[in-house]
């Protein structure tokens, strides 16, 4: 069978072409690695899965669903995700972490605030109905650059850990997803208006994260 057989992405060797994909645990007390995680992925590593793309992490501590997402926010969080990655390695199978900001599906920001999108659009204006969306305040031009670099120091405390490569997580109507799509992403600067502007957020985030740790770690 064709998926049992060794499949190489640019430098990176799976034993076969089976990939687990990232499925959240909620079970990150405060972002941190626990037991759970030790257990629960070194159980899908011993079954000899070619590679395994670790569950949605928070890049920024207002970024989450919970407060039980995996975190890779902060220094701290490395020694933990450090053991996580040798886990997988310890059985041969390649890992990435997927990389994530919820946007408008947080339940607000740090300061009790409402979470963040693109634009600020009203509660009738959002595809989804709350609770699954939030109306959100719109980020300023600085701020869209503050969360980009929180992407690419997220990268680096990736490799740091020990993981493969990395993922941005672009789909679901999360924060980059917001960005790519005209319904929510009603800007009128360099972020906004055409599909190439409504675009810029995440390449621009893709191509940092590929200068901080090379192209061949870096995926959406």
């Amino acid at each position: 069978m064709l998926s049992l057989t060794p499949y190489k992405i640019r430098n990176i060797e799976l034993k076969n072409r089976i990939v687990m994909p990232p499925m959240c645990m909620y079970q990150a007390s405060n972002g941190f690695v626990q037991p759970f995680h030790l257990t629960h992925y070194a159980t899908r590593a011993i079954g000899n899965v070619g590679m395994i793309i670790v569950e949605a992490t928070a890049i920024s501590p207002e970024g989450r669903i919970t407060d039980n997402d995996l975190g890779i926010w902060d220094d701290q969080f490395i020694p933990g995700l450090k053991e996580l990655t040798q886990v997988f390695h310890k059985h041969g199978c390649p890992v990435f972490a997927q990389f994530h900001h919820p946007g408008p599906a947080a339940p607000q920001d740090l300061k009790g605030g409402p979470p963040i999108g693109p634009s600020s659009i009203r509660e009738d204006e959002l595809p989804s109905p709350v609770p699954l969306l939030r109306p959100p305040r719109g980020l300023t031009v600085a701020e869209i650059q503050d969360m980009q670099e929180r992407y690419v120091e997220a990268a680096k405390r990736a490799q740091e850990a020990g993981f493969d490569g990395v993922e941005v997580h672009g789909a679901n109507g999360y924060l980059p997803d917001q960005f790519l799509h005209d319904g929510s992403n009603k800007r009128t600067d360099r972020y906004g208006g055409s599909i190439e502007n409504r675009s810029r957020f995440l390449l621009e985030i893709m191509e940092t994260c590929c200068i901080a740790i090379g192209n061949d770690r870096v995926g959406v």
